[in-house]
């Protein structure tokens, strides 16, 4: 079963899993279960366990200052609402003890078991945790190639004066996730901070989520620009409109032109521009 048709099937119904992977590992091993919860219908709702024959049972880890603990199976779901468990996210399923290898690029199916009292089968994609930001993915590459230049790699710019400097570095993972971790140097205290990406498949469209040092969030969209890409900031909560925006321009193939602008009542006004020039390959995909 092509990756493609497996997220199809996992999204027509209104309550469900959207984009689910499993990373892949060898028997006997556990291995992290990955989507986006979708409950459409206007109750709220409980997942109460999932099963698969591939292992000996699944748990829902939640992050906390002592690292991830068990917290059970069950999984709330609030009305009309999307509940994220991604790569970063607070909380993830595991499969614990697997009973076969999981081999990347195959299908396995598990049951979702809900508190109104319906099962239903889920197909989901074994994934390579190493896998870059296209692998595997040929049938929608056209749609997620406006990263692709950036995937893997660190790029570094300067501020105009020449005392502040920006690296990020974007690390792709699972093929259809990525983290761009950012440092600004040069000022009175370094700044650090991180972006996740997540294609959605079935949306046809690239999201992220900035988390800023101060514990802030913004959200956006990806847009392709030519041979660039756009990124189209939103306030939090998500607004109908975004109010800031950055455009990368390949400037040759080992560098590109950054501009970063904000709107106003008169329109889009540039606010800042840089030069960013690789500075070498990305770091593995961190865990916050």
């Amino acid at each position: 079963m092509s990756l493609l048709l497996a997220m199809m099937l996992t999204s027509i119904t209104a309550r469900g899993p959207i984009n689910p992977i499993v990373v892949a590992a060898p028997a006997g091993a556990n291995a992290a279960l990955y989507f986006t919860l979708r409950n459409s219908s206007h109750q709220e709702d409980r997942l109460v366990r999932v099963t698969c024959d591939c292992a000996e049972r699944i748990e829902l880890l939640a992050a906390g200052d002592g690292g991830l603990h068990l917290e059970g199976e069950s999984l709330f779901m609030p009305p009309e609402r999307l509940l994220e468990l991604r790569p970063g996210a607070s909380r993830h399923l595991m499969l614990l003890r697997l009973r076969r290898r999981l081999v990347a690029g195959e299908t396995v199916e598990m049951v979702f078991h809900y508190a109104q009292g319906s099962e239903e089968e889920t197909v989901l994609v074994v994934a390579d945790s190493q896998a870059g930001w296209t692998t595997g993915m040929a049938a929608i590459r056209p749609r997620i190639m406006a990263l692709a230049g950036l995937a893997g790699w660190c790029w570094r710019g300067t501020f105009p004066g020449g005392r502040r400097t920006d690296m990020r570095c974007f690390s792709p993972a699972y093929g259809m996730f990525m983290q761009d971790r950012y440092l600004i140097e040069g000022g009175a205290a370094p700044v650090s901070g991180y972006t996740s990406y997540l294609h959605d498949i079935m949306a046809r469209s690239t999201g992220y989520r900035y988390r800023a040092p101060d514990g802030g969030q913004r959200y956006g969209r990806l847009v392709p620009m030519g041979t660039g890409v756009q990124f189209l900031d939103y306030a939090d909560p998500p607004t109908a409109e975004p109010d800031r925006r950055t455009s990368w321009t390949p400037d040759g193939t080992d560098a590109w032109l950054v501009t970063g602008e904000v709107r106003r009542s008169s329109g889009w006004r540039e606010s800042w521009r840089l030069r960013m020039v690789r500075a070498g390959p990305s770091p593995p995909f961190l865990w916050p």
